[in-house]
C-alpha cells in the first residue's frame, strides 16, 4: 500500500485482488491514534462515512481518495510513502501503521469535529483515540455482543428472527452475507436501548476493533 501527501491510497496488485475477490467496493477508514494505526474496513455504498474504492479491470491496482481523513489524523508526509498492510480476513479490512514522523500532533478540525475538504464537508469516524463506536459489523458478531448485553436468542418468529431482553423484543435483519451498515446498526442499538458509549465499551472489551 502507498499513501501520497494528498491523501490518495494506492493498493498494489496483491491487495487489489483481495479486494476484488472479496467484492469490496467501499470502505470506511478507522483510526487508532494511540497506536498510529489505521484500517480500511469493508462497508456498504450507503454508508455516509464510506469511501469508494476504484479497482482496475485487470486487478493490477486500486485506489481511493480520502483527503479529509488524512487531514484529520495529521498526515504530513511530503512524498509518497510505501507502507506494509496486513489483511484481516475475519474483519474484512486492511490494517496499516502510519510512521509517527509523518503525523502532526495538531489537527485542523472544523466546528463539531467536521473536516472541510474542498467545498464538501465529511464526517470523519474516529470515536476518540480508539476506534469509532459505530462501524459496520457482521450479523453473527452483533448477535454475540447482544448476548453479552443480556439478550437471548435469536428466536424464530414471522419473517425475521428476533432477540429478547425482558419485555424488549429486538427484530434482527435477515442474513444476507454482507455486513450490517452503520445506519442500520445505529437504529438497532437505539431500539435495544444501548447507548453509543455502552456499545463502544463492549466493542473495546471484546476486541472487535481487531487492532492487536
Amino acid at each position: 500500500m502507498s499513501l501520497t501527501p494528498e491523501g490518495r491510497v494506492a493498493f498494489n496488485a496483491a491487495a487489489t485482488r483481495i479486494l476484488a475477490d472479496a467484492g469490496i467496493k467501499h470502505v470506511v477508514l478507522l483510526w487508532d491514534e494511540a497506536r498510529h494505526k489505521m484500517a480500511a474496513k469493508a462497508t456498504t455504498k450507503s454508508d455516509r462515512n464510506g469511501y469508494a474504492v476504484s479497482l482496475a479491470p485487470d486487478k493490477h491496482s486500486g485506489s481511493l481518495r480520502a483527503k479529509s481523513f488524512f487531514q484529520h489524523v495529521g498526515w504530513s508526509a511530503t512524498r509518497r510513502e510505501m507502507l506494509s498492510a496486513i489483511w484481516n480476513e475475519k474483519e474484512r479490512m486492511f490494517e496499516v501503521e502510519l510512521p509517527a514522523q509523518h503525523l502532526q500532533p495538531e489537527h485542523q478540525i472544523g466546528p463539531q469535529g467536521r473536516i472541510k475538504a474542498g467545498s464538501k464537508d465529511r464526517n470523519v469516524p474516529t470515536g476518540g483515540n480508539k476506534m469509532p463506536a459505530i462501524v459496520p459489523i457482521k450479523r453473527s458478531d452483533l448477535i454475540r455482543y447482544l448476548r453479552q448485553l443480556g439478550f437471548t436468542g435469536p428466536k424464530s418468529g414471522g419473517k425475521h428472527e428476533f432477540m429478547v431482553k425482558g419485555e424488549l423484543r429486538l427484530t434482527l435483519p435477515k442474513p444476507h452475507g454482507s455486513d450490517i451498515s452503520t445506519g442500520l446498526l445505529s437504529k438497532l442499538l437505539h431500539q435495544a436501548g444501548v447507548s453509543q458509549n455502552d456499545w463502544k465499551a463492549l466493542w473495546s472489551r471484546c476486541g472487535a476493533a481487531a487492532f492487536t
